[in-house]
């Protein structure tokens, strides 16, 4: 044989090897995850014969826990009636600010923003401060 042909014959075999093993390592594979599978069945099954599922069941509280509990809540509400009446003084100065930049003649957003903005500076310029604003006045 010539020296081509050697290589050719040489370059089939070599696929052939590397396909064999290529299908070799495919099916170990798929042995194992059919093995894992099988035990996986039998596992529920036998499970699902041998326990059965556990009723849910409401905890009961003791008379302490259930006064923790309803003092946690009160607490809570406290907290939540608080929140409720600043988020209603807020909602009730941001409509008093928008009405009176509405009666000085700002109608569009854009002309409202900018009219806070001179009013922000100049009231840094009051306090002498320069970027920084005390709100609180």
């Amino acid at each position: 044989m010539n020296k081509k042909k050697k290589k050719e014959k040489k370059k089939k075999d070599r696929e052939r090897r590397v396909k064999k093993e290529v299908l070799t390592r495919r099916d170990k594979k798929r042995q194992e995850s059919k093995y894992e599978k099988e035990l996986d069945r039998e596992v529920r099954a036998n499970r699902s014969l041998s326990e059965k599922p556990e009723p849910f069941v409401k905890p009961v509280f003791t008379v302490r826990e259930d006064a923790e509990i309803m003092s946690q809540l009160e607490h809570n509400l406290e907290r939540l009636k608080a929140l409720e009446e600043q988020y209603i003084a807020e909602e009730k100065k941001r409509v008093e600010l928008n009405d009176q930049l509405e009666e000085e003649g700002y109608s569009t957003l854009e002309e409202k923003m900018k009219a806070l903005g001179e009013k922000a500076e100049a009231i840094a310029e009051e306090q002498g401060t320069e970027g920084i604003i005390d709100w609180t006045n």
